[in-house]
């Protein structure tokens, strides 16, 4: 059993990879001088009837059966065998009695835990199991002689006997115990060196690690923020506190003096925010940034990574750093949307016709409409006090059936057709040539015309005529009325808006060829009264390189739509008399309700343009701003010149002076009334006559059928002053 077992022990020795120790060093160790000696002298001969158990080569089961059965050498007194000295135990880590007195119940330190797995996992191996299996065999050296004759001397019978000591079970106790001794001294060792990977500090010791040294660039210490940022700090915040101060003085100065001392009071609170702003720029740079971490200086070696880690990051912060500044720009204000130029048609000398032209052709056309005394004093009548001059534009195909050139007394399509044409061509044709603009750059096309809405549209007349791009948007307003002008603006406001980088092309045109009348109704025969040929076009963009040459930038537009009442419905447009004949009429409650879709125009208007400082001095004040009024809010007034009667009560409900209102009644006696393109006309005869500057408000108003009223407020970009060939002196006009 002892040869098994010592076999056994080798091969689980072998299998583990470990070296047995020589014979030498195990006696030495063990304290035996006698084996020390032996294994010096070299291996014993083994005597006659004996195995040898202990050496280089082991005997095989047969070679120990035949020492069995060889006869019994004479008793010999058994020395005790010497004990063998254990492996000197591994060093444990001292308990820390606080720390698990402190520690909560089921939470046990990371190190013992693993130290718990460790042992699990050597005690499951089998190394440890054969470890354990030789340390027993060492604590009972004669176990194998016990256990054979126990085995004999029942076999017999007989009692048992205590076995004589034999050499064979000596020589193998003694190799056992050296090989579990090795085996244990290599599994405590395997354990320590898992435990001290897991947890290197197994006392729990914090052992702070020592600062990295900085490396030295140039002389001096390394700075920090304490000593850099704040200095920066102070000196940004004291300059943007300096600044917001200087302007809160400025404001308090000019509001004193234009409302008042009370309304000094947005300037005083904006100086107590400067002064906070300074003294929390003081606080969090002495305060503050000191606590901060030393911020150490680079090595030489990553500078010109950090050099090029600064350069992209600071490229990604100022692009989305831009596109964030746009969008609240966008969100706040809208993008904004310029007036590059316009250009109003001119009308040609040969469409002029004086009064008594028009009399000699009514009374000698075939038309029996115009023959009865009534209607033509009704007409002179109107015409006198209409404001219209004794000579204005009548288009070529009205003109020839008021001189019966036709046998058909009804105007035709094509009449319609070359009027259009005559007025958008040249008016598109020369606002190109002027603003230098290639057709191809026009993106959008919005064209209005009430009461003649052709197929193909105008808008796509235009993108035929000047040969625009295949991905042009194009729009045609049809039965908007006089105010279709300002209807254009607002839509294209909300195009530009959701589409940066555009231009817009605005034409504005009534045609009067398609709204002959023939009839005798009153209503109808006002209409025919006071319209005239004109039409206008204008160039909007949004682009930022247009801002430089634009003249005006849109700021606001207000539309007021009274079509859900019945009378305000019906006040206007166009339609058909008792006989049928088709045209456009103008009942006699147009100007009350034109007065009411104003006033509530202005309601929605006036908080938009009434300065912030004259609405809060108001409160503290009221006679500080009693004297502000629509009258003082804009430079100029470009109103819809819808006849006399019109600009009359304009001039009364909005409280203007003459001057004010004396550019639209220039436009109504000159040109009569074009519809949509009548503030276009206005606005021309400003810029001919007396110009704008920079920085003017300029209020441009429209009445058209529905009932609406729609308003827009423009400002001057810079000084403009330039003449208009529709204002150029022509003669024949009175």
């Amino acid at each position: 059993v002892g040869a098994l077992t010592v076999a056994r022990m080798r091969e689980v020795e072998a299998e583990a990879g470990l070296t047995p120790a020589p014979k030498a060093e195990i006696a030495a160790e063990g304290g035996d001088e006698a084996g020390a000696a032996e294994a010096e002298a070299g291996p014993a001969q083994p005597a006659q009837g004996e195995t040898a158990l202990v050496g280089d080569d082991f005997a095989d089961l047969a070679g120990a059966s035949e020492a069995a059965q060889a006869p019994e050498p004479e008793p010999v007194q058994a020395s005790a065998p010497e004990p063998v000295p254990a492996p000197a135990p591994v060093p444990e880590p001292e308990p820390a009695e606080a720390l698990d007195a402190a520690r909560p119940a089921g939470h046990e330190p990371a190190d013992r835990v693993a130290a718990v797995q460790d042992e699990r996992f050597v005690a499951a191996s089998p190394l440890a199991a054969a470890s354990a299996g030789a340390s027993a065999g060492a604590k009972a050296p004669n176990a194998s002689a016990l256990v054979g004759e126990t085995d004999e001397q029942g076999i017999a019978g007989a009692a048992p006997e205590p076995a004589a000591a034999d050499p064979s079970a000596k020589a193998a106790a003694n190799g056992s115990t050296r090989v579990a001794a090795a085996l244990g001294a290599a599994s405590a060792a395997a354990a320590a060196e898992a435990a001290a990977r897991r947890n290197p500090n197994p006392n729990h010791v914090h052992v702070p690690r020592a600062p990295l040294p900085a490396p030295a660039l140039g002389a001096g210490p390394p700075q920090s923020f304490a000593q850099t940022l704040p200095r920066v700090g102070r000196s940004a915040l004291g300059g943007a506190a300096a600044a917001l101060l200087a302007v809160a003085l400025a404001l308090s100065w000019r509001w004193t003096a234009a409302y008042g001392p009370l309304a000094a009071l947005p300037g005083v609170l904006l100086g107590l925010c400067a002064a906070l702003l300074a003294l929390a720029g003081w606080a969090v740079a002495e305060h503050v940034l000191p606590l901060t971490a030393p911020l150490t200086r680079p090595a030489p070696e990553s500078i010109p990574a950090l050099a090029r880690n600064i350069v992209t990051a600071h490229a990604m912060v100022r692009l989305w750093a831009t596109k964030a500044l746009h969008a609240v720009l966008d969100w706040v204000v809208g993008r904004p949307l310029y007036l590059v130029d316009f250009h109003c048609f001119a009308i040609p000398q040969r469409l002029i016709k004086t009064h008594a032209q028009l009399e000699e052709a009514v009374a000698g056309s075939k038309d029996r409409a115009f023959i009865s005394k009534p209607s033509q004093d009704f007409l002179r009548r109107v015409v006198q006090t209409s404001g219209v001059s004794n000579a204005t534009a009548h288009p070529d195909g009205i003109w020839e059936l008021m001189q019966g050139k036709r046998d058909k007394l009804e105007p035709t399509m094509k009449d319609a057709q070359d009027e259009t044409e005559m007025v958008i061509f040249d008016a598109v044709d020369n606002l190109l040539k002027t603003t230098n603009t290639d057709p191809q750059e026009v993106d959008i096309v919005i064209v209005s015309c009430s009461c003649y809405a052709p197929t193909p549209s105008m808008a796509a007349c235009l993108v035929n005529r000047f040969r625009m791009r295949r991905d042009v948007l194009t729009y045609h307003l049809a039965g908007m009325g006089c105010s279709s002008s300002l209807v254009c603006v607002d839509l294209a406001k909300r195009l530009l808006q959701a589409t940066p980088n555009t231009t817009c092309l605005v034409v504005n045109h009534e045609n009067i060829t398609w709204n002959y009348y023939r009839g005798r109704d009153r209503a109808f025969l006002l209409a025919g009264a006071l319209f005239r040929v004109g039409g206008a076009a204008a160039l909007l963009s949004n682009r930022v390189c247009d801002a430089a040459r634009a003249k005006y930038a849109l700021q606001h537009t207000v539309r007021t739509h009274l079509a859900c009442e019945d009378p305000a419905y019906q006040c206007m447009g166009a339609g058909q008399d008792a006989q049928g004949l088709p045209g456009v009429f103008l009942r006699k409650n147009v100007i009350e309700t034109a007065s009411r879709a104003l006033a509530e125009n202005l309601r929605v208007l006036t908080p938009l343009i009434t300065p912030p400082v004259a609405r809060l001095a108001k409160l503290f004040n009221p006679a500080a701003v009693q004297n502000w009024s629509i009258a003082s809010a804009f430079d100029h007034f470009l109103l819809h010149t819808g006849g006399r009667g019109i600009l009359d009560e304009l001039e009364k409900e909005l409280g203007l002076v003459p001057d004010q209102v004396a550019p639209a009644r220039a436009t109504l006696h000159r040109f009569g009334n074009t519809s949509a393109a009548s503030t276009w006309y206005i606005l021309g005869n400003i810029e001919h006559t007396r110009g704008v500057r920079k920085g003017d408000r300029l209020w441009q108003l429209g009445f058209g059928g529905g009932f609406k009223c729609n308003s827009a407020v423009w400002k001057a970009l810079r000084d403009v002053r330039q003449p208009h060939a529709a204002w150029a002196p022509a003669p024949g006009q009175g």
